[in-house]
């Protein structure tokens, strides 16, 4: 991936903290959400899209007989761990539908004037 596409990501990045772990939220572009309306992805399927990072998982919190070390981010243990966690889950997935609405909502503005 070139500097400049990494860039252009990080910039629809946003950190959000949830029950005491930091997730880092990437804003879906246009095309990648008409994309999923048309396969029909959405919800908790878009976690797999919109969810790049977390801080502060460890292994304990992922299962009762884990140590204390961090858990390097890996999607499928997301997805995994929030299906029962309604208190990750939810906060994530408002969060990832706030950030495509507060982005919309500027270029509303922006167009307006």
């Amino acid at each position: 991936m070139s500097d400049l596409i990494r860039r252009m990501r990080e910039a629809r990045e946003m950190k959000v903290d949830i029950a005491g772990f930091s997730f880092t939220l990437r804003r879906p572009t246009k095309v990648e959400r008409y994309s999923w309306a048309r396969e029909g992805i959405k919800d908790v399927a878009i976690l797999g899209k919109c969810v790049v990072g977390w801080k502060g998982v460890k292994e304990s919190d992922l299962v009762p007989s884990g140590g204390n070390i961090d858990v390097p981010f890996d999607i499928a243990v997301l997805e995994e761990w929030v299906g029962d966690r309604d208190d990750i889950l939810m906060p994530l997935l408002d969060g990832i539908k706030d950030m495509i609405a507060k982005t919309e909502t500027a270029k509303d503005v922006t167009l307006k004037n």
